[in-house]
């Protein structure tokens, strides 16, 4: 069969190379790394007489996804739905709190406000859940190794901060912080990327300040309104809040903001006389 043309769409991209034919009763091998491919020490593995091919773009999630294929005019040949098996960071491990454009520091300080920007994130599970090897790939770096935090117990939070002695200037030693990150969260807005300890995405979202633009400077955090929405839906105003007070809630419930005072009219000039 020439497969010559065919393309692998979906959670991979790959367009077969022209000259690509499959004997009878064979089978082909499609990776995104040939020479890595080769240098496994288990099968299917180089040495074995192989037929592989590669290398493809973009990555099989642990959350299962969807593969097609189809042949050289784009009519569908076949398609998978590969079986997810999330890991615990995955599915239990939440940013929830976002303070990107701190309020300015008070008078007599020598540090400007971005010092205080900070990241929470949350153990949504049932059971501690391990934090090694979990680190930002997008908008800031960190990593999760064996420092101060190595894992959330059920319903516990933990705060990365940019700058440690401006964080705990303003919010006290009570936090649980498990370091400070390199890079800034920038002011107009970015995308954050949260992977676990093998590389398979957590979160991947964009943060507006148009959403709320109270979270602009003033003083307030973004704050994710339902820890326990699906994944994908960091990246929807709707999902997050300004938070319920100034400076945020790191390490602490994030209370809903209190309701606007009542206004009352109390005069109307419903017909002026021409001067």
């Amino acid at each position: 069969m020439d497969i010559s043309g065919w393309k692998i769409s979906g959670a991979a991209h790959y367009t077969f190379r022209g000259g690509v034919v499959l004997p009878p009763l064979s089978s082909l091998y499609v990776s995104p790394n040939v020479k890595a491919f080769r240098a496994r020490t288990a099968g299917p593995r180089g040495g074995q007489g192989l037929f592989v091919q590669g290398n493809y773009q973009g990555q099989l999630s642990a959350r299962g996804e969807l593969l097609l294929l189809a042949d050289q005019t784009g009519r569908p040949v076949s398609s998978l739905n590969v079986p997810g098996n999330p890991s615990p960071a995955q599915r239990y491990l939440r940013i929830t709190e976002l303070m990107y454009h701190p309020a300015p520091p008070p008078p007599g300080l020598a540090t400007n406000a971005e010092e205080f920007e900070f990241i929470e994130l949350k153990n949504i599970g049932p059971a501690p859940l391990s934090l090694l090897g979990v680190h930002f790939t997008n908008g800031i770096e960190f990593t999760f190794t064996g420092g101060l935090v190595t894992s959330l117990a059920p319903g516990a939070t933990v705060v990365v901060a940019r700058n440690l002695a401006a964080f705990y200037s303003r919010y006290g030693a009570g936090v649980s912080v498990a370091g400070q990150y390199a890079g800034a969260l920038e002011n107009t807005g970015e995308n954050i990327r949260l992977d676990d300890g093998a590389g398979e995405k957590i979160l991947d979202f964009r943060f507006d300040p148009a959403w709320y633009p109270i979270t602009d400077g003033v003083g307030f955090s973004l704050e994710i309104v339902n820890e326990n929405a699906p994944w994908d839906a960091w990246g929807l105003p709707s999902s997050w809040r300004s938070s319920g007070s100034v400076g945020g809630s790191p390490g602490q419930p994030n209370p809903p903001p209190a309701p606007p005072p009542a206004i009352l009219i109390t005069e109307a000039l419903t017909h002026s006389v021409p001067p």
